[in-house]
């Protein structure tokens, strides 16, 4: 049996990388229109340097920023050699300083990204994507995601009816509280993840049933994951309904948290992203 939970990147790391990015953000209200594949992936329209109209997949789940190889070519870059940890396997890759970086209303000065073949998601997901926005370009200020309208907005705006503190201590991770069949889970929110995922050497007790062996899909590769059934989530004051989730067997797991939590299992159609206030809403 083969699961169609559709999980982008999960827990992308960089041995000995440190950040070092200039941030700027559009003070006036604004917008920009998204795609969305598969119904939970979120596609948009930016910039590097001299490169217009790049497609960008935004991933609140992965930690650095990845450009695809051929777009570091074209601007003529060079990098230095590293490695990127992707579960429990290391991949090839180069860090690599831009010019600059837009995305809507946001400005990166000088970011530093990971050059990497991203050939790989248009082989399993259908995108031809030239970068993936991570964490360490996201977190500036505030986001909006509508799902409905499909748009991402950024600007400033009261929180949403269903809000949730974001826990400290796993930077740059987005950590919150939830329970599943009332049993207390640390969850990740991970805009490309469809659905609810469990690390193996993290499930609580209450929630270990038996379980019949698959897989899933990432960039890099199948992951091996073990389905569990359904059960019911709560988190902050919406009120409890049924998911899905699975077990996903992630080796090495040094993450200070239980699992991922994907957007469309919070059932919410529009979600905020504050980093002032480090706090997650929805509706």
């Amino acid at each position: 049996m083969k699961v169609r939970t559709r999980s982008f990147l999960l827990l992308l790391e960089l041995v000995g990388f440190a950040v070092q990015v200039g941030w700027a953000q559009s003070p006036s209200e604004m917008w920009i229109p998204i795609k969305l594949k598969d119904g939970f992936l979120v596609i948009a329209n930016g910039s590097v340097g001299s490169l217009g109209n790049l497609t960008f997949l935004i991933d609140t789940g992965t930690s650095r920023t990845l450009m695809d190889s051929r777009i570091i070519k074209q601007l003529e870059l060079t990098g230095v050699a590293d490695k990127l940890t992707a579960f429990d396997r290391e991949v090839d890759a180069k860090r690599v300083t831009l010019p600059d970086l837009h995305l809507g209303g946001i400005h990166a000065e000088s970011p530093q990204v990971i050059a990497t073949d991203l050939s790989g998601v248009a082989q399993r997901f259908g995108i031809q994507t030239d970068a993936v926005i991570g964490m360490d370009i996201l977190r500036l200020g505030q986001f909006d995601i509508d799902y409905n309208s499909r748009r991402i907005w950024f600007s400033g705006g009261e929180p949403m009816a269903s809000l949730l503190p974001v826990e400290s201590g796993n930077e740059p991770y987005l950590i919150v509280k939830a329970r599943i069949d009332n049993t207390p889970i640390t969850l990740m929110i991970d805009t490309g993840c469809d659905g609810i995922m469990l690390f193996a050497n993290r499930v609580p007790n209450g929630l270990k049933r038996s379980y019949s062996a698959s897989h899933t899909s990432t960039v890099f590769g199948e992951v091996p994951v073990t389905q569990i059934g359904s059960g019911k989530l709560s988190t902050g004051t919406t009120p409890a309904h049924t998911v899905r989730f699975h077990i996903v067997e992630t080796g090495n797991n040094r993450m200070g948290f239980d699992g991922i939590l994907g957007v469309r299992a919070l059932h919410a159609s529009r979600i905020r992203f504050d980093f002032e206030q480090m706090a997650v809403s929805w509706r």
